[in-house]
């Protein structure tokens, strides 16, 4: 207890003795630009004009401080942003974490007693925008080391990479998503900053899930993705894609398992800011170790509304078909599968809301699942100085060969940031898990509870401009 109250008093005296600039106006954050003026999609188009209208510099860049319209396909692999900044900067920094867990071991019925977890890393933030040609890498890296639990030092890695390209009528579309954690990453892993649904490169449908709370050990995920577009007119595009994701458990007895799927689909514009489209999705789910698999194959109705720079929703649902064997007892079934992704900025706030339902791989718990997911995140800056963060959300995993198998987990958590002068920053933050299993035996079963409560500094340098 004596770490404690020391750790909490110096935030105290950093908190409250801060230089007097830090009452001035305020910098733009790290990574981000001024604010920006948005350019609208000036509604319902002839048929012989362009969808959008945009008007690039001389490089393919957007004019500084302008938001060009996303022109991703709604019947591809990735999500809808809300607008292309044509940023051109990377940004490094540094983080150092003291945080205090309540359930390290992820272990059933287990006490309260907190144990100590020390972090420090650094990420990097890449961010090149054109007209026809974006580039996004995200990468944050710590050392982490467990006062209670074995082995005592382990490592978090995340990364995620997209670049697409636009030439003529034709598109071409890349991501990679990895993670390396000392456990699930339900509820976005207490590792990682609070999930932000904007900044996703490949939709959650085609990523295999991690819905189900684990014990504690090394795992790893890994998604690649490749998508081809073709523009058939002015308003109607034609889609291709397909993903390659895999989980492996390194250090105790769950499923190794990987998904291959594949996806094709019509889309048309029926005016500026809506779109309509229909897709096709396969779907091969398999267990590495026990040479079992199952399908699954999907046609889905979707809907897409965009305003740039502001708001972007899409919503898809279809009847689909699921064919199994082997460890996957369940009969060849007609389900329903789905997702909804909303993401809102105005002023000073900004929020998103995603839900999915379907067959899933089950987590490397289950030999296949239904799952049900649904999450909400909300920022807002408070005053010149303070901002907060938050998110909440649900998930429900049934299996595939009995109903009556049951996971219920429940995730929450929220963070307060102080700025420290123009690039460094102090936060408190608190996340919550809960999981409940019915009907189960064997290694993840039983009422699990975990509150993971801390503070952290970040430093960032001065962005680099990429011209």
């Amino acid at each position: 207890m004596t770490g404690l109250r020391i750790t909490v008093c110096l935030g105290l005296i950093m908190w409250t003795t801060l230089p007097s600039s830090a009452q001035s106006a305020p910098s733009p954050a790290p990574g981000t630009s001024a604010p920006s003026t948005i350019v609208s999609p000036q509604g319902p188009t002839a048929p012989d004009t362009p969808v959008y209208s945009t008007t690039p510099t001389q490089d393919g860049s957007t004019a500084d401080g302008m938001i060009a319209p996303d022109m991703r396909p709604l019947s591809g692999a990735q999500p809808f942003t809300l607008g292309i900044s044509g940023q051109k900067q990377m940004v490094i920094s540094l983080h150092a974490s003291q945080l205090w867990d309540s359930n390290p071991s992820v272990a059933s019925n287990a006490g309260t007693h907190f144990a100590s977890v020390t972090s420090g890393g650094a990420s990097l933030s890449l961010q090149r925008q054109l007209q026809n040609s974006q580039t996004e890498l995200a990468y944050s890296g710590d050392v982490l080391h467990y006062s209670s639990s074995q082995p005592s030092v382990s490592t978090f890695q995340n990364l995620n990479f997209s670049q697409n390209f636009k030439f003529g009528r034709w598109g071409l579309g890349t991501a990679d998503t990895f993670t390396y954690v000392p456990n699930s990453l339900l509820g976005g892993g207490y590792m990682l900053p609070i999930p932000d649904l904007n900044s996703t490169v490949i939709k959650s449908s085609f990523v295999p899930d991690q819905s189900i709370l684990n014990p504690y050990g090394a795992q790893y995920t890994n998604t690649v993705m490749g998508q081809l577009e073709y523009g058939l007119s002015r308003r109607a595009t034609w889609t291709a894609s397909g993903t390659y994701g895999l989980v492996k458990f390194q250090d105790f007895g769950l499923y190794d398992f990987n998904q291959v799927s594949g996806t094709t689909g019509y889309n048309y514009s029926v005016t500026a800011k809506d779109t309509i489209a229909v897709t096709y999705l396969y779907s091969l789910y398999r267990y590495e170790n026990f040479n079992s698999e199952f399908h699954s194959q999907a046609v889905q109705f979707s809907y897409g509304r965009k305003i740039t720079g502001r708001m972007a929703f899409q919503a898809a649902g279809g009847p689909q078909f699921v064919s199994s064997g082997g460890l996957t007892a369940a009969a060849n079934r007609l389900a329903y599968s789905g997702n909804a992704s909303f993401s809102y900025q105005r002023a000073r706030t900004s929020f998103a809301l995603g839900y999915s339902t379907g067959t899933t791989a089950g987590a490397g718990v289950l030999f296949g699942a239904t799952t049900s997911t649904a999450q909400f995140t909300a920022s807002r800056s408070l005053t010149k100085t303070f901002s907060g963060e938050g998110v909440f959300g649900y998930s429900r995993s049934n299996d595939l060969s009995n109903a009556s198998l049951v996971y219920q987990s429940l995730f929450a958590g929220a963070n307060v940031h102080r700025t420290l002068g123009r690039y460094a920053g102090l936060s408190f933050s608190y996340n919550y898990q809960r999981q409940i299993s019915d009907n189960c035996s064997g290694l993840v079963c039983g009422d699990v509870n975990r509150n993971i409560a801390g503070v952290s500094f970040d430093w960032s340098f001065r962005p680099i401009r990429l011209e």
